[in-house]
């Protein structure tokens, strides 16, 4: 016995004696750029223990002081460093024969291998993001990734972008995608805010079953943001300056050959008229007026195109300037990054503005060895000053003659023949005086902040908590001035704006909102168990909207000049409102990876309560699977092919929903009665739609299929093909007016959608001093009415004209899609048919589907070389395979501008392609002779042969647009060796939108990819109510100390 005693007491020694000298070791694995190399190997030589560095390089491991590490990464060359000492960082340099790792950031905020990945997923870093210097960070992503769609969908020096991922999927619902900030949840319209410089990199995570996690807000898919927090191992300070100059990139084609006039058979020019169906120009002195100037003076001006300071000439060329300054700074026990910039832009219309300021802090810091904090806050002021007509005039301007002198008419206070009561032109005002009398200032405010606070109290298991706010305060003030027109302007003028005076107006607007997003996660980690990796994760999250709106107003200022709400001869009009609304969720996610055979299984589950739905009906669960199987690791004969880098099949399905309704939008609404209050009294009505007792969201059920390759280290891409059905569509339904209602909102309706996406990169050339590399992507997406649902109902307006054609949802048809009118046709040839006394087309009244406004293929295409410091970057995009409506066609043919009205000359003509009626035999036949009985006004201005036609102005919105091209030039580093201050400086040139090729029928639009719905669902029409397309051209400079 006492052998055994002194034996267990010899064993006990020793392995105190063992442990006593194991001590944790920590460090970090730096590349040679010194960013963190993640998911790095660190084993202890001569065993098989070892682990996994995490997202940011960092681990942590138990050894003795003698043991050797082993430190590895694909894509590096293996390095052994010496466990002396902690923390330790070690640098990793590239072997150049591998594929390097990517890392994606997912739905929880973890970092994960993209390998591991059974759905799709792009990653933009952030030299591709900033490449042309962009201020808007939506629009520096069109053509990169695949399956993205950007849309602009405003106006002016500021405009709006629309963000959707794989098409349109809720008939009249949200379908822009959700963007996460730093692992929060943020407004959409953050993203057109942010310093695009300040972005480490975008993740977009295309499908649902890629954001599922994010519940009721994820079957539109999510870009996912990053910022930077600083760089590894060194401090660096930038500083550039950029200056771009924008031009107007293109007008629909107008005719310059005839001038004013308006009568038919016989061109007759009239000086004060808007259409121009008058004689040709013929370089003549003509008299320009509806009337002379009290004193009898008369304008006289060249009876001839004007192309020095004509219609064309009223947009101006803008100098735009961006600052931006950042420190960044690392430590031992962490990073920081520090930024500011200040963009001014004045816009093409003179007295507009637009300035923007940003300011922002982020990085990370250790606090104990197991306690790290992850900070960022960002505050963004943006002041716009422009005209409330901008758009309005684009339609005025490119309507009205071309011998027109129209900048010459810019000083109307002082100069007497552009004062509005002696304009020239009967019909539309001074363009000058619109944009000076109807003027908007407005002013957002933004403050981003989020807290990530990580306890790893054991190396298997992490605690993460998680705050994040957005707040937006926005004031606005709008004005239209006063203005009295005299005796002798309202008895002399032929139309009738000079007869009416301007009685002024103002309105003033202000609302918040505030988003406060709290996270709270249990990480659950182990690898390398016996070829076995296991990561669970279990969450729960609180969302909180909030906002209050004010707006007041007056029509009718007692003084002139000042815009003031008290300054009124007519009762102000005023509304509020204010709505907060909860998200609570709970969810799981799991990744189990055997890396024997390259194979991960990744399950998810969310469970959401929603407060915006009635009480017992607003709880429900997403699910959500994908599995990824590489390959080339799981087969030898793969796996020990040099030439086969990677290769991954994938799958993935979900079910994610979209809460298609507002706070309160269940209960019943009550408003003030139309001609309340009266005499003092007050009535409120009850609104007129009720809402389907027990409503759901929206339910999207998507399946993905793809792969990934990479073969001999050059070429590289992806292909995912997917499903997606959303079926609870939330639409109105029509009830009988018995019930004392008119529409009842209720899940009804199914739609599909399909599509493919695909990406292609191929590194032609890599040698030490220059590269060359190709790439592009490509999307074809086909989105579908199944069924809506409705009784007795085939389609719904989204949008309509008087006539009822527009936008619809239709059963059976892509959406959206354009129903309208066309030409009637003989049915044997499909040839229009024409009267055979007037020669004019006839209008068959009943509306047909016409096309999808959504376009099936989009493509990017992109061109990366570089020599020597001097580096090229082209990206192109195309759009295809849908029809745009010219909303502006039918006017733009009444003014006389477009050019389609001179195709014959303003003379009678054949209508091409017609037949008519033969009398004698009763048949339909060849129009060869027959002319319409007037080629001037009597057809182009005209509703029934032309102008009500709506094939006549449904167009092909193809286009192929040159998106970006920078040059730049690193200044070589032996410059700045003797420095001890400056460490670099490059100068870049870029342009943006300089080229758009588009079918030649498209004479009548301006940008094809223009949405006049904002970002609602009723895509395809556009029209002049924006500033004409821009392109811009510059030069950056920037300095690293």
């Amino acid at each position: 016995m006492r052998k055994i005693l002194l034996l267990f007491a010899m064993f006990m020694g020793f392995s105190f004696l063992a442990i006593s000298q194991t001590r944790t070791i920590t460090g970090t694995v730096l590349d040679e750029t010194g960013a963190p190399v993640p998911f790095a190997t660190v084993a202890i030589k001569g065993t098989s223990f070892g682990v996994s560095a995490d997202d940011e390089g960092q681990f942590s491991i138990q050894a003795e002081p003698s043991a050797t590490l082993v430190v590895s990464a694909t894509g590096f060359i293996a390095k052994e460093v010496a466990a002396s000492s902690s923390p330790l960082t070690i640098m990793l340099v590239k072997s150049g024969s591998d594929v390097i790792e990517e890392v994606v950031v997912t739905a929880t905020g973890q970092r994960v291998n993209k390998k591991n990945l059974g759905y799709a997923a792009t990653v933009v870093n952030a030299d591709r993001l900033v490449q042309a210097a962009p201020t808007n960070v939506a629009t520096a992503l069109s053509g990169k990734v695949p399956g993205l769609q950007i849309n602009v969908t405003g106006s002016g020096v500021n405009p709006n972008v629309s963000v959707v991922l794989r098409g349109y999927r809720s008939i009249t619902g949200n379908n822009q995608a959700l963007i996460v900030l730093d692992n929060v949840i943020v407004p959409n319209e953050i993203l057109g805010n942010l310093n695009p410089n300040d972005i480490e990199n975008i993740t977009v995570l295309n499908g649902s079953s890629a954001s599922a996690l994010y519940g009721t807000r994820a079957s539109n898919g999510a870009l996912i943001v990053t910022t930077k927090k600083g760089i590894p191992g060194r401090t660096e300070v930038r500083v550039a300056q950029t200056v771009q100059v924008s031009t107007v990139g293109f007008f629909p084609k107008i005719q310059k050959k005839f001038g004013s006039g308006a009568t038919g058979y016989v061109k007759i020019y009239e000086p004060y008229e808007n259409q121009q169906y008058g004689p040709a120009f013929d370089g003549s002195l003509v008299d320009f007026g509806e009337f002379p100037l009290p004193g009898g003076a008369m304008q006289q001006v060249p009876y001839a195109f004007d192309s020095k300071h004509g219609k064309l000439n009223f947009w101006r060329p803008d100098v735009s300037s961006q600052t931006d300054f950042s420190l960044a700074n690392t430590s031992n026990k962490g990073r920081f990054y520090f930024s500011g910039q200040y963009v001014a832009n004045k816009g093409l219309i003179e007295g507009d503005s637009y300035k923007r300021s940003t300011v922002s802090l982020s990085g990370n810091q250790k606090i104990y060895e197991n306690l790290s904090l992850d900070y960022s806050v960002r505050y963004v002021q943006n002041y716009t000053r422009q005209a409330t007509s901008g758009g309005t005039m684009y339609d005025l301007i490119l309507n009205t003659p071309g011998h027109a002198p129209i900048t010459t008419y810019r000083n109307w206070q002082r100069d007497s023949f552009a004062m509005p009561d002696y304009y020239y032109n009967a019909y539309y005002n001074n363009p000058y005086f619109i944009k000076d009398n109807n003027r908007s200032d407005a002013r957002n405010e933004y403050l981003v902040g989020n807290l990530n606070l990580k306890w790893s109290p054991y190396h298997w298991w992490d605690l993460i908590g998680r705050v994040g706010m957005t707040s937006r305060n926005y004031s606005s003030k709008s004005w239209t001035g006063k203005y009295a027109y005299s005796t002798y302007a309202k008895d002399n003028s032929h139309g009738s704006y000079k007869k009416s005076d301007i009685q002024g107006s103002v309105s003033d607007n202000m609302f918040y909102t505030n988003t406060l997003v709290g996270d709270f996660q249990s990480v659950f980690t182990k690898k390398n168990i016996e070829d076995w990796d296991f990561k669970l994760t279990l969450g729960t999250q609180l969302i909180q909207d909030d906002s209050k709106n004010l707006s007041a107003g007056i029509t009718g200022l007692a003084l002139p000049d000042i815009y003031n709400l008290s300054n009124q001869i007519n009762p102000p009009s005023a509304g509020e409102s204010i709505s907060k609304s909860r998200t609570i969720g709970v969810y799981g996610e799991a990744y189990i990876t055997y890396r024997k055979f390259g194979t991960t299984l990744h399950l998810t589950g969310r469970r959401d309560h929603v407060s915006v739905l009635d009480p017992g009906y607003n709880t429900f669960f997403y699910p959500s699977a994908d599995l990824s199987v590489v390959l080339s690791d799981a087969i030898p004969a793969l796996k020990d092919n040099p030439n086969i880098n990677l290769l991954k099949l994938r799958f993935g399905i979900a079910n994610s929903g979209n809460v298609n309704l507002g706070p309160y939008a269940t209960q019943p609404t009550i408003g003030q009665g139309a001609g309340y209050p009266y005499s003092g009294v007050i009535s409120y009505t009850i609104g007129d739609r009720i809402v389907q007792k027990g409503l759901k969201p929206e339910f999207t059920f998507a399946t993905e299929y793809g792969i990934d390759f990479e073969f001999f280290r050059r070429i590289s891409g992806e292909f995912t093909y997917y499903i997606q059905k959303t079926r609870n569509q939330t639409l109105p339904v029509q009830l009988t007016q018995s019930t004392g209602y008119y529409s009842m909102l209720a899940n009804v309706g199914l739609t599909k959608g399909s599509g493919f996406e695909a990406s292609l990169n191929v590194n032609v050339v890599n040698k030490e001093n220059w590269y060359l590399t190709l790439g592009g992507n490509y999307t074809y997406n086909d989105n579908r009415v199944v069924d809506l649902g409705i009784q007795d109902i085939e389609r719904i307006s989204l949008f309509t004209y008087g006539d009822q054609t527009g936008i619809y949802a239709a059963n059976g048809y892509r959406f959206p899609v354009y129903f309208g009118t066309t030409h009637l046709r003989d049915s044997a040839t499909g040839k229009v048919i024409v009267d055979p006394v007037s020669g004019y087309p006839s209008n068959n009244t009943n509306i047909q589907p016409l096309g999808n406004t959504q376009p099936l293929h989009r493509m990017g295409v992109n061109l990366d070389a570089g020599w020597k410091g001097i580096n090229l970057r082209v990206l192109m995009e195309y759009r295809g395979g849908y029809v745009i409506y010219a909303g502006a066609g039918p006017t733009y043919d009444f003014s006389g501008s477009s050019i389609n009205t001179i195709m014959f000359d303003r003379e009678r003509f054949v209508f091409p392609n017609s037949v008519y009626l033969d009398p004698a035999t009763g048949r339909y036949v060849d129009n060869t002779n027959l002319t319409i009985t007037d080629g001037n006004t009597g057809y182009w201005t005209q509703n029934n042969p032309r102008r009500a036609i709506t094939e006549n102005y449904l167009l092909s919105g193809d286009f192929w647009k040159l998106r970006e091209i920078s040059l730049s030039y690193n200044l070589p580093s032996k410059l700045f060796r003797n420095t001890k201050i400056l460490k670099g400086a490059a100068i870049n040139l870029i342009g943006r939108n300089l080229f758009i090729l588009v079918p030649k029928e498209n004479v009548y639009a301006t940008d094809p990819e223009y949405s006049n719905n904002g970002t609602g669902n009723y895509l395809g029409i556009t029209t002049l109510t924006e500033n004409p397309p821009t392109r811009f051209y510059g030069a950056t400079i920037s300095f690293n100390f």
